[in-house]
Formats: structure tokens, sequence, C-alpha cells
């Protein structure tokens, strides 16, 4: 399911809407789709007054659109009460397509990044006799990625080997390694690939 984003969108209600209505009829539409692929959804917001702040308006999800050329409206079938309470609504009342606060949340946590070991991307981590991690290997779906980790004499990591395969049946492709670099406190200096 996508939400779909359009600049300056904008129209107004043809019709009367009741807070348990889920028909919106769009006059004028400008910028909206006449039509909407399978799970594709947009959001409106409804204004009561034409000042478009404060708390006089509603946030709808459109999930389908049908479009009447004579005059033009476009009929959308939407979901209410998106961010807040569904309300009554009157003819002319503005539409505009809108990023919301809703929008940008759950953007954001969309953007996060998945943490290593969740079901998503499961590990499977193996130790060498001193303790050291030696290999991770991720899985998602079929693919699989390994790092292979290399130790110098000191326990310090000296190469990470990076290796991929496109399921559990088929052999390591190496992908590269890398190498890192320490001066003579110990402290890391470089790393490079190969």
């Amino acid at each position: 399911m996508a939400q779909l984003f359009f600049n300056n969108a904008r129209g107004a209600l043809d019709a009367p809407i009741a807070a348990e209505d889920t028909t919106v009829r769009v006059a004028d539409p400008v910028g909206l789709p006449a039509t909407l692929a399978d799970g594709d959804y947009f959001l409106l917001t409804v204004y009561k007054d034409s000042r478009r702040y404060g708390e006089d308006h509603e946030v709808v999800k459109v999930t389908a659109v049908t479009a009447e050329s004579q005059p033009t409206v476009h009929v959308c079938t939407v979901e209410r009460g998106v961010e807040q309470a569904a309300v009554d609504h009157v003819v002319g009342e503005p539409v505009e397509a809108r990023v919301t606060a809703g929008t940008i949340e759950r953007l954001v946590e969309d953007a996060k990044p998945t943490p290593i070991g969740t079901s998503d991307w499961p590990v499977t981590l193996s130790y060498d006799g001193n303790g050291n991690l030696e290999t991770a290997v991720y899985s998602c779906g079929d693919s699989r990625v390994k790092q292979t980790l290399s130790y110098d004499g000191e326990g310090s990591l000296e190469s990470v080997l990076f290796e991929k395969s496109a399921d559990a049946g088929s052999s390591w492709t190496t992908v590269g390694t890398q190498t890192l670099n320490y001066d003579e406190e110990g402290s890391l200096t470089s790393t490079g690939w190969n």
C-alpha cells in the first residue's frame, strides 16, 4: 500500500458529508488522480472554513476514486477520523492534498534502521576458541550474507570477509574484504576494501 503525494492538489466539496459518511464528492479537482491502483491511497484535508488553519479541519484517507465528467467531480471512497475525529461538512468547503503530521511520523518511523538479529534479518553468530566473534550470517528470505572476521595474534580485528549466497543451498560468493590497520599503540588508523 503506497501513499501518494501531489503538489497543490485541491478542490471543494460538491455535496455535504455527515461524520459517518465514507464517500466524498470533490468538485473541480485540480491535480488529484481520477483513479487509484489497488492499495494506493492519499490524504485529503477538508476545511470547515477558508482559513485552512486551526481546529476546523479533518484529514480523510482516500482509498478509491471514480471520475465523473459532467460536471467535473471525483467521487472518493474515504476512511474518516484518520488523525482526529470525523465531523460534518457542508457544500463548498475546500479540500487539499497535504502532508500531515501523521504522514511525517510514519515516514520517520519507517526510516529507522532495523536492529540486527530481529525477525526481519535473523542472524546466526559463531565464536572462535578465544571467545571472539568469528562469523555472522544474516538471512533475509532465502538470501544470505556472511561476515567472517579474522584477528591478529593480539586479538585485534584484522579483516572482515563479506560473502553472499542466493539461498541456503548455494555456495558463498566473495563480495569483498575490509582490512583494518592499527598504529603501534593499537589504535585503528585506517580501513581498506579489496
